[in-house]
C-alpha cells in the first residue's frame, strides 16, 4: 500500500463524518436554543440528542434513529422510557448505526436488541415471562417465547454483573 493510497483512504473516511459532524454541530447548537432539545451521553462521552415531540407513534412512548431519540412530551421525565431509548443509542454506537438496517430485516435481532433495552426495567428474574410476552405480543415477533426469555434472562444478569 503507497504513501498515496493511504492518504486518499483518509479523504474518503473525512468525507464520510462530515454529515455525523453536522449533526452533532446542530443538535448542541439547538438544545441550548430549545427545551424541547436535550443532550444526554451514553458510555460516559457519545451525545444523544433526545427530542420531546408530539410526533411519535400512539402506541410508542419513544423511539430511536441512531444517536437521535424522540419522545412524546407526555413521558418527558420518565426515566424507564429515557433509559430504554437511551440503550437503543448505546447499541448503535456499539454495533454502529448501519445495523438498524439488519435489524429491519431480521426479527431475532430486532427482539434481541428490544430485550436488552427492556432487560434493564426488571426488578427480579420473576418478571421474565411478563416482559417476553410483552416484546412477543407489542412487536408481533416470531421467536419462541423461550428465546426471547433468554435474550431477557442474559442482558438481565449481565446488566446486574451476574
Amino acid at each position: 500500500m503507497t504513501i498515496e493510497t493511504i492518504i486518499n483512504s483518509l479523504k474518503v473516511r473525512k468525507i464520510f463524518y462530515i454529515p455525523i459532524l453536522i449533526v452533532l454541530l446542530f443538535g448542541y447548537i439547538t438544545s441550548s436554543f430549545s427545551e424541547n432539545i436535550e443532550v444526554h451521553h451514553v458510555y460516559k462521552i457519545l451525545p444523544a440528542f433526545v427530542i420531546y415531540t408530539e410526533n411519535i407513534k400512539a402506541k410508542f412512548s419513544g423511539t430511536t434513529q441512531g444517536m437521535i431519540v424522540f419522545i412524546h412530551p407526555e413521558f418527558r421525565g420518565n426515566k424507564e422510557v429515557l433509559e430504554h431509548e437511551l440503550m437503543h443509542v448505546q447499541q448503535g454506537y456499539r454495533y454502529g448505526f448501519q445495523s438498524w438496517i439488519f435489524m429491519l430485516r431480521s426479527d431475532k435481532m430486532f427482539v434481541n436488541m428490544e430485550a436488552e433495552a427492556y432487560a434493564l426495567h426488571i426488578q427480579n428474574e420473576n418478571e421474565i415471562p411478563f416482559w417476553a410476552d410483552f416484546i412477543k405480543e407489542e412487536y408481533e415477533s416470531s421467536a419462541s417465547m423461550e428465546e426471547i426469555e433468554g435474550y431477557i434472562r442474559y442482558y438481565w444478569k449481565k446488566q446486574r454483573g451476574f
